[in-house]
């Protein structure tokens, strides 16, 4: 079985090495305190991680394992990936950035090529092999999806004649060459496969049977190990290295910052795309017993506590977005309503929350929208409460809440358009500024009031900070000014710029996984909601809920996840800062 190691280094040009560089090196290594180590227990066929004497153990795989390989994410969670006979692999966290857990947690099973011998991590990328096929690489995230790409390939599908031993460094492949006695080295091109930028003569290597080559550690003067397990026996080399650059961590000097969520809510009840947009309603008095509103559009809404437990499942049709106002008159009381647009019936569905935090159905009133999508809501200078609808072809129609006896109803105060799909919207109830999202080129801004004739006005396109498709979106009321918060669903981030022109963007924020507390990071999320309230506890600043489009840690039907805002303002205390 072949062990590859996350890696950081920088290979460049044909190097010819000398024998006093190529031997058997083990002295003038730094070493890391305390370790996390991986070994296999041949007797028992499983994996072993090991930190300061203590050891857990990853379960025994169906299969013959064949190969295993370390990886490290932004938020110091480590993992290992397992590589078995017929392509079953799998992916299990073993330590946070506190250290070894206290067990395994797998992550998620993994798909393989059927005849894959070896792997290796480098700079968020998985390498596995296919033989007599080539190399893939695939997303080493636990967040990412399943998805993959050729880098080397063998003839006739690429220009390799034989694949052998190979390992990665800082974005490029060194592969053991038998026939040429040398170690290859390939590097991304523009498109397509990899290409050859150099080569390593190894006489060292000669006539041996290398099976693989794992990267343990860089020598005081630079040099890099490698270690070489062959046939005939394992032993070490050195080959020049040159650290590399350290990692940018801003976008165009945005910072980008990783949190973990503090809970995740029970699952919806369905597997697919289920889960969607989440809506937080404030306790007016009590605010520990806020709740959760959160739409499950393949068939109704989930009411969440702030310990994600669920408290009702309200089986109404296929909501797609909900949002949350209080304040309303209604039956002589003043209550909060939540809005949901309803695909079954082209509707939007009204509720009604009372001081227990307890949800009722309010009615619905049937709208002439087809293809009826995203939604929000705001509450106007004088006080009037809008429902926002969108549809899929770009078309948006404002309502106005009204009361009629005993009923709710929501009247068409005006039409305006994008000009293609949108979904998420938000409302800043302070300026009266309505933002709106076209997915596939940014976010735009047009006042509230329904008597303003003024068209939609870009705020942020599409490009180095916001991928498409641009989803959800809310408005979080700080101290110091009002931010957008937004989802960048083709790179699994949040957006936060301010509310108000220039629109700055503030930060760039990832939700990983938090391995010791047993919950996933947040990825591929549709819609999202934050709050500024103090919630009490770790909510003291307010909290934002996402949904998590893949759920992980076990692979389940999607939730949302919930990050306390100050684990946010704390990492960009300083771009936040006005």
């Amino acid at each position: 079985m072949r062990n590859s190691v996350k890696l950081s280094s920088a290979l460049l040009g044909t190097v010819k090495l000398s024998a006093l560089s190529l031997a058997l090196i083990t002295a003038g290594v730094a070493a890391a305190a305390a370790p996390v180590t991986v070994r296999y227990d041949k007797a028992a066929q499983q994996l072993v991680a090991a930190q300061d004497g203590r050891e857990i153990r990853i379960p025994a795989t169906d299969t013959q394992l064949e190969a295993h390989c370390l990886n490290t994410d932004a938020a110091g969670n480590q993992s290992v990936f397992l590589v078995a006979e017929e392509g079953l692999g799998a992916q299990w966290f073993i330590a946070d950035a506190k250290g070894l857990l206290t067990q395994p947690l797998l992550v998620r099973r993994m798909a393989l090529p059927p005849a894959a011998t070896q792997c290796a991590v480098d700079q968020g990328t998985l390498y596995v092999d296919e033989e007599n096929v080539g190399i893939w690489a695939y997303p080493a995230d636990a967040e990412a999806a399943l998805e993959r790409r050729p880098v080397l390939l063998q003839q006739p599908w690429g220009t390799l004649t034989a694949l052998g031993a190979f390992t990665a460094l800082n974005g490029q492949l060194l592969l053991h060459a038998p026939e040429t006695e040398t170690l290859r080295i390939f590097a991304p091109a523009d498109s397509g496969p990899y290409r050859e930028i150099g080569a390593l003569q190894v006489p060292e290597l000669e006539g041996l049977d290398v099976e693989g080559l794992t990267v343990t550690g860089t020598r005081s003067d630079g040099m890099r190990l490698v270690q070489v397990d062959a046939d005939e026996g394992r032993f070490e080399i050195a080959i020049p290295w040159t650290p590399a650059p350290a990692a940018d961590t801003a976008v165009d000097d945005v910072p980008v910052i990783t949190v973990t969520p503090s809970v995740q809510t029970e699952p919806v009840a369905r597997l697919g795309d289920a889960a969607d947009d989440p809506a937080i309603w404030v306790h007016p008095t009590l605010p520990s017993h806020s709740r959760v509103l959160g739409t499950d559009k393949q068939g109704g809404l989930q009411v969440y506590d702030l310990e994600g437990r669920r408290l009702q499942d309200l089986r109404v049709g296929r909501l797609n977005n909900v949002d949350v106002r209080d304040g309303v008159t209604w039956r002589g009381q003043r209550v909060a309503v939540a809005a949901a647009s309803n695909r079954d019936n082209e509707s939007l569905h009204l509720f009604t929350i009372d001081a227990k935090g307890v949800v009722t159905e309010a009615g619905e009133v049937r709208t002439k929208q087809r293809d009826i999508y995203g939604l929000c809501m705001g509450r106007g200078a004088r006080g009037e409460v809008y429902v926002i609808a969108n549809q899929k072809d770009g078309q948006f129609v404002q309502y106005q809440l009204r009361t009629s006896g005993r009923t709710l109803d929501a009247v068409p105060v005006r039409r305006f358009a994008l000009s293609s799909q949108p979904e998420g919207c938000a409302v800043n109830d302070r300026t009266g500024d309505l933002f709106v999202g076209e997915e596939a080129t940014g976010v735009y801004r047009l006042p509230l009031d329904p008597k303003s004739s003024a068209a939609p006005q870009p705020v942020l396109k599409v490009g180095p900070h916001l991928k498409k498709d641009v989803e959800g979106m809310a408005i979080y009321h700080g101290t110091d000014g009002d931010l957008l918060v937004v989802s960048s669903q083709g790179n699994d981030r949040y957006v936060l710029l301010d509310a108000k022109a220039p629109y700055r963007v503030r930060g760039i924020v990832q939700v990983a996984a938090a391995p010791r507390e047993g919950i996933d990071g947040a990825s591929e999320t549709d819609g999202l909601d934050v709050t500024s309230a103090n919630l009490g506890g770790e909510y003291a600043q307010g909290v934002l809920v996402v949904q998590d489009g893949r759920k992980r840690m076990p692979e389940t039907p999607q939730n949302f996840k919930y990050v306390p805002w100050s684990r946010i303002s704390e990492a960009l205390k300083n771009n936040l800062a006005k």
